[in-house]
């Protein structure tokens, strides 16, 4: 950074850091590698939504329909959340619930 002229600052640090993670990812990860990475990410966010809402006391069973609904469309992957990540994930009101006794259906949407 300093022989480009940049102090060394956490702000600098932190901009030169984006830089080489976007450098490596555009020149060693193909398009469907890049696209599973976003969805991952994508993931995670609405897993987080969605365990806020589950575990929110007032959530109307619509509202935990519509943030599992927006999680199960989200394309799956090739790429997954650690185990380590996974835990702490859901909610005891989930806890022992199959996909046979949901009343909701959860399946992936199809496009015609």
């Amino acid at each position: 950074m300093k022989s480009g002229g940049l102090p060394d600052t956490e702000a600098n640090r932190q901009e030169y850091l984006e830089t080489l993670i976007d450098y490596y990812a555009a020149n060693y990860l193909t398009p469907p590698e890049v696209e599973n990475y976003i969805n991952l990410a994508r993931k995670k966010d609405y897993a987080q939504t969605l365990s806020m809402v589950v575990n929110r006391d007032q959530a109307t069973s619509m509202e935990i329909y519509r943030a599992l609904r927006e999680f199960c469309d989200i394309p799956k992957g090739e790429v997954f959340i650690s185990p380590s990540e996974q835990k702490g994930f859901g909610s005891p009101c989930f806890h022992g619930l199959s996909p046979a006794n949901f009343p909701l259906s959860v399946s992936p949407r199809t496009t015609s």
